[in-house]
């Protein structure tokens, strides 16, 4: 080959081009919930690619005044440019609506950068009439039309929501047909490029639809309600690069960035009729060791769709099964049960409880796994010693009432498959007027305890804290949840408010643990007079934060935490 004058080598190499199209880059996320360790990490890694803005899809907090300035730090820390989509959790209400508009203005809107145009939408708009469908509708579907047809010269256009309503998801199960309706004519009518949505905690590309890209995005905060990642249940957020009038989707996981199709739903029903296979829950006889295990399944799509499910042994060896899989097919709005027997090895040995893997064909151009733990009871008891000198509740627990008490520990994660890295010691006590409490949480990173809430009644469950359950009459509970700084949040029967009975609560740091201790009036618990033999509903989880995340349990409830069916009980002796 004859040498090449160097005149004809263009500067960089063969292959350097220069680009001169107009070039942008934007990042999408959601459903952050709160702002934690997490999320400012997320946060941090965002500013490193120094996008021209970021788009937040909604979910910033609860609802309240005090929980919008918690999360003014948040707001700060972003380094580019935020703008920002009303969540479900942001509004649900009018009061709520007038918070968010008094502090963020109009809830649909649009703007431009450079030759792009981009649209905001409301999905949190009460319909008329009491109607509990979501749609996009009246004055704002029409503003949406003409806001489009003003920028039809736009180079690219993107659109943003809260909820993804063109899939059909258990609470919205006619979404899709009206967003087809109503809003996807118009975004294909003026060449809209992509819609982005948060609400499901989790990743989903959909097919393009008339030129109309559909995503699903989360973020580095809230909760993952799936194990699988197969399905999308992963914290990351969206990169979005724009060159001229091209544009490509980057899937950014905490280090590490992924492309959009590494989860790709085609159906828009998969979604659904995923959730719709679920585990009866059960109970294990203890004289005979065996449980019955029923997995409901319901096909939910127009298609045929063939299912197997089988036990994951390797994962809970101490069990055994009848039969070792089964299969079924259902046609489209069909249903079935698939019935095993677990004979558990191990009598005192319950957890980790069986886990089945089943495989679903039909929906997708691929086998989907579904991961499912199976939610068990197994009566569960606790002594608790009198005590014959009542314990100063000071968050020390160094009074002589400690010393003679019986302790358990909090060894089990909410699914029962897996155990705590951070040992919790539970002591309990009584005397004729209070039920005593007193936690050791062991933490090798105390320094690195987060205590964000700092007001009674602030979401102290993301923090490091004692969730405590304790009856509050027939059906009833008293839900306590502490962080290590004492900030309380109450709630009985999941309603938020403020404890009305007399009790007493301090916390404490030790060299190497952070502690609780607490009283409770006996006859406020409904144990009047308190006797021996008496036996009180209790369950405790603990929510660890430093370090890493995890949250351990006295039983597992496979699900959120309050879950009565699967408490158990401290017995007065």
């Amino acid at each position: 080959m004859p040498p090449v004058e160097d005149a004809q080598i263009p500067p960089g190499g063969p292959r350097a081009k220069a680009r001169n199209e107009p070039t942008c880059r934007f990042v999408v996320l959601g459903d952050s919930h709160r702002f934690g360790r997490e999320v400012a990490d997320q946060i941090r890694q965002i500013n490193q690619l120094d996008p021209d803005f970021v788009v937040h899809l909604g979910d910033y907090v609860a609802d309240t005044e005090a929980g919008w300035r918690q999360l003014e730090p948040m707001f700060d820390l972003f380094g580019p440019p935020l703008y920002m989509v009303a969540g479900n959790h942001d509004i649900f209400d009018k009061p709520t609506r007038r918070i968010y508009e008094a502090r963020f203005g109009r809830t649909y809107y649009s703007f431009d950068h450079k030759t792009i145009h981009f649209v905001a939408l409301d999905s949190e708009r009460p319909l008329a009439g009491g109607e509990t469908s979501l749609r996009i509708h009246g004055e704002q579907l029409a503003w949406l039309a003409r806001d489009l047809e003003q920028h039809d010269s736009a180079a690219l256009k993107f659109v943003f929501v809260h909820q993804p309503l063109w899939l059909n998801t258990d609470r919205q199960v006619d979404s899709r047909e009206r967003w087809m309706s109503d809003v996807h004519p118009i975004l294909a009518e003026h060449r809209a490029s992509a819609v982005f949505a948060g609400h499901l905690h989790k990743f989903i590309e959909s097919p393009v639809i008339d030129g109309v890209a559909y995503y699903v995005t989360f973020s580095a905060g809230g909760r993952l309600f799936d194990p699988d990642e197969c399905h999308g249940n992963f914290h990351h957020c969206s990169v979005v690069s724009v060159r001229g009038t091209q544009w490509n989707l980057a899937v950014l996981r905490p280090h590490a960035i992924k492309p959009p199709d590494c989860v790709r739903i085609s159906n828009p029903y998969t979604v659904k009729t995923l959730n719709a296979i679920n585990a009866v829950p059960t109970i294990l006889d203890r004289d005979s060791c065996r449980m019955p295990i029923a997995i409901d399944i319901a096909n939910t799509s127009a298609h045929r769709i063939d299912y197997s499910a089988e036990p994951i042994s390797d994962l809970s060896p101490q069990w055994r099964f009848q039969p070792s899989k089964r299969c079924v097919r259902l046609s489209g709005g069909q249903s079935a049960t698939l019935s095993f027997t677990a004979t558990l090895a191990q009598p005192d040995r319950p957890y980790p409880g069986p886990k089945f893997l089943v495989n679903v064909d039909g929906l997708e151009d691929r086998t989907l796994p579904r991961t499912q733990i199976i939610p068990f009871g197994t009566a569960k008891q606790c002594r608790c010693s009198r005590a014959a000198n009542a314990p100063t509740i000071d968050g020390r627990l160094d009074d002589d009432a400690w010393s003679a008490c019986e302790t358990i520990g909090l060894s089990h994660d909410p699914t029962g498959q897996g155990g705590p890295t951070g040992p919790t010691d539970v002591r309990l006590t009584w005397d004729d007027r209070y039920l005593y409490l007193g936690v050791r949480c062991l933490e090798p990173f105390l320094e690195k305890l987060v205590c964000d809430a700092r007001e009674d009644g602030g979401e102290t469950w993301y923090d490091d804290s004692i969730e405590l359950f304790l009856p509050a009459g027939p059906d009833a509970w008293h839900h306590f949840i502490w962080n290590a700084d004492g900030v309380l949040y109450y709630e009985r029967n999941q309603k938020p408010g403020r404890p009305e009975g007399p009790f007493k609560a301090s916390t404490g740091r030790d060299t190497d643990a952070w502690t609780l201790e607490a009283a409770f009036d006996m006859y406020w618990l409904g144990a009047s007079p308190p006797i021996r033999g008496a036996a009180i509903g209790f369950q405790i989880v603990r929510n660890r934060v430093a370090n890493h995340e995890e949250c351990s349990m006295w039983l597992p409830t496979f699900g959120t935490n309050f879950t009565p069916e699967f408490f158990g009980t401290v017995l007065l002796v």
